[in-house]
């Protein structure tokens, strides 16, 4: 099973050509629809992504749930590239494993989603 990113977006501008000021202003918050390779349908996962620099100046040293943090974070295309990786280091053996994976990265539109009893 493959996963892939099947739509993203950048929530305050637009990601293709996106080039920040400086360095210290790579700060972006995304939204991605990833889904399995091959199957129609997606779910929502939002991330801030942010270069080295640009959280050092927010006071964030390293990545964490909902914050991707990298000296590669330049411009929209290297965000684009990250985040790929990122998601194929989440794939798990069916799409409930995956998810698993990715929920520790990224914040998931149903986590804590308790439906009606």
């Amino acid at each position: 099973m493959g996963l892939e990113i099947k739509k993203l977006a950048a929530f305050d501008c637009d990601l293709e050509g996106w080039q920040p000021e400086s360095a210290s202003d790579a700060w972006l918050d995304v939204t991605m629809g990833i889904g399995v390779v091959g199957e129609d349908g997606l779910n929502w996962f939002n991330v801030t992504v942010a270069s080295t620099v640009a959280a050092a100046a927010r006071g964030e040293s390293e990545s964490r749930k909902g914050l991707l943090v990298s000296p590669r974070v330049a411009d929209g295309d290297s965000i684009r590239e990250l985040l790929h990786e990122v998601v194929q280091q989440c794939v798990g053996l069916n799409w409930d494993a995956s998810v698993n994976h990715l929920c520790q990265r990224f914040d998931w539109e149903y986590e804590n989603y308790q439906p009606d009893a």
